[in-house]
């Protein structure tokens, strides 16, 4: 009914408008009250509307707060892929898939990463590359060694693969597959050490074996080794001391050859208690003697050597050239200073040295000095 009545009323208006236009006169029509009444049919439009936008609004946050979320979501499987890679390279190290340099190498590009946990694993891995650098080149070192038919370098190298490698237990599996091959190479290497006198190293090689596989396989080869090196050595100091007194006897003879103290002597005390030293000796050599230096101590009765302020303990003296072959000083018309404060029973001879016209020099070992002296 209302719609009905909201027609007619409609009508009416549009036929006063018609009306008055007709007449050429405008006259305001003012509709009635009850035709405002429609005006809150636009509010609902707007609501809908700033929902719309609210809405909108919305979806835009989601969505920009997905981008921003995706973006960081990425960054982080990529930082975490990259440390994965990072530390997969001790494994690829270890399993020698690449070398020590190449390992390094491998983690140059990785240093100059912004995100600081990626420049950690970096660090730690460096740091275990270095742990495990002894270990793992000592495995496949052990490895190429076990393949040349050097099965002794080869152990050796193998047990030096410390536990926390990851070849420890492949290297211990290894060294048990050569027991007998190595077994075969220790008795032939000692066999040629022996019959090359070289015993140390052959009951080392024995030893090692003994020690590496926890048995005593060449315990009697240790003992009859132990007792060939025994009875060499004693020959072998036998023979050398031999040799050394050999040589000390030609040497005595040949200082025997090229001079001689005849006698070495001192005269007094005189009446002023002072005592005269003298020495005769002969050049025995073929070449000129420039200067003969001798030093001599002197010996109180009680045999002590005399030590005074006037009289030191050795007394150096020298006589000059030049003295022919053959020449020398004999008798008691020479001698060298006068010796006072204490009684002298004689002097003993502790230096001896003779410079040549040609510039070479002797100085003789207190051997030789016993010797000259005849």
């Amino acid at each position: 009914m209302e719609n009905e009545k909201e027609i007619s009323m409609t009508s009416e208006r549009e036929t006063a408008l018609t009306s008055d236009s007709e007449n050429n006169t405008v006259e305001p029509v003012f509709a009635p009250a009850a035709t405002y009444v429609q005006m809150p049919e636009e509010q609902p439009k707007k609501k809908k509307k700033t929902k719309l936008i609210v809405i909108c609004a919305i979806i835009a946050v989601l969505v920009a707060g997905f981008a921003v979320g995706g973006f960081f979501i990425i960054k982080e499987v990529g930082v975490q892929n990259k440390i994965s890679e990072v530390s997969a390279v001790a494994d690829s190290f270890e399993s020698g898939e690449t070398g020590y340099s190449g390992a390094l190498q491998m983690l140059e590009k990785y240093e100059k990463e912004s995100d600081q946990r990626i420049i950690d694993a970096v660090r730690k891995t460096k740091t275990e590359l270095n742990n495990l650098k002894a270990p793992t080149e000592a495995y496949y070192e052990g490895l190429k060694y076990a393949g040349d038919g050097a099965y002794y370098q080869a152990v050796i190298a193998l047990l030096k693969v410390t536990s926390e490698s990851k070849n420890y237990d492949a290297a211990t599996e290894k060294i048990s597959e050569l027991k007998e091959s190595l077994k075969s190479e220790v008795e032939t290497t000692a066999d040629k050490y022996i019959k090359d006198k070289d015993y140390d190293r052959a009951i080392s090689a024995y030893e090692f074996y003994d020690k590496t596989y926890s048995g005593n396989t060449f315990s009697e080869k240790i003992a009859v080794t132990k007792e060939e090196r025994a009875k060499y050595l004693a020959e072998k100091k036998a023979e050398e001391e031999r040799l050394k007194a050999e040589r000390e006897k030609q040497e005595l003879e040949n200082a025997r050859a090229k001079l001689r103290i005849s006698r070495c002597w001192v005269s007094g005390p005189d009446s002023a208690g002072g005592y005269e030293l003298h020495i005769n000796w002969t050049n025995k050599s073929d070449k000129i003697v420039k200067y003969f230096v001798f030093g001599v101590t002197f010996i109180d009765p009680v045999g002590e050597a005399i030590s005074t302020w006037r009289i030191d303990k050795v007394v150096y003296c020298q006589d000059v050239g030049p003295f022919n072959p053959g020449g020398g000083r004999s008798g008691s018309g020479w001698y060298w200073g006068k010796y006072y404060d204490s009684i002298i029973d004689h002097p003993k001879i502790v230096s001896v040295q003779v410079e040549y016209m040609d510039g070479t020099v002797w100085t003789l070992t207190s051997k030789e000095i016993d010797a000259v002296q005849y």
